[in-house]
């Protein structure tokens, strides 16, 4: 099962974190004071990842740094997002909500995208998959100004992603030709595009016959 992205309509869930720059004060995250407290003792010791829990929730504040051009920036927010979820996976956590206090939304959803594109486990031939895998399931997003179909969207781009992953795992035993042809197939009466699957006939007489010497 994919990671599955939604619009978060309130701001709850046992893993709450803070995406931040080095302009973002504890002020603007409406925090109680107890919690800041936690976290300013965590900053004091040097450290930039600030984790504070109150009530079995995981407050975290997460630093995004700028790397020059934009898009490196964002490459970079899928690499942090993927950090995160680590620690995540191992603390056995299901659902996170993200909040950016830059109302950056680009690097919002880079940072979701690179969570969920990290979640993905090839598991089908394992026979403890269930002990295998893992335990992040949601990922909520709070913001104003990023719309439903930007999830949509961004949930199709990351899901058609895993399905190619899964592909590539797959063994040459189990992905012939053939059974290549049948997942395309299944996938464009999925989506709604034609696919059109070549034989031996058609191959040949297009002159194409190289790609029959590499599948023998």
């Amino acid at each position: 099962m994919h990671t599955t992205l939604k619009k978060a309509t309130e701001k709850q869930a046992s893993n709450i974190v803070y995406l931040c720059d080095e302009h973002t004060g504890f002020d603007q995250l409406e925090l109680s004071g107890q919690v800041v407290q936690m976290l300013e003792s965590e900053r004091n010791k040097g450290k930039k990842l600030l984790i504070a829990k109150q009530e079995g929730i995981n407050f975290i504040v997460f630093p995004l740094e700028k790397k020059g051009e934009n898009y490196k920036t964002i490459e970079y927010c899928r690499v942090q997002g993927n950090e995160l979820l680590k620690i995540l996976n191992a603390d056995k956590a299901e659902e996170v909500l993200l909040i950016s206090c830059t109302n950056n939304n680009q690097q919002l959803l880079a940072f979701a995208e690179g969570m969920a594109l990290g979640n993905y486990q090839f598991l089908k031939y394992f026979t403890d998959a269930d002990k295998r895998k893992n335990s992040l399931q949601h990922i909520k997003i709070w913001s104003d100004t990023i719309s439903e179909g930007d999830l949509s969207e961004l949930q199709d781009v990351i899901n058609h992603t895993l399905w190619a992953r899964s592909l590539v795992n797959e063994p040459a035993s189990f992905l012939t030709a053939e059974q290549l042809s049948e997942e395309l197939h299944q996938k464009g009466v999925e989506l709604g595009f034609k696919v059109e699957v070549f034989n031996k006939m058609k191959i040949e007489s297009l002159r194409m016959g190289g790609l029959l010497a590499v599948n023998r």
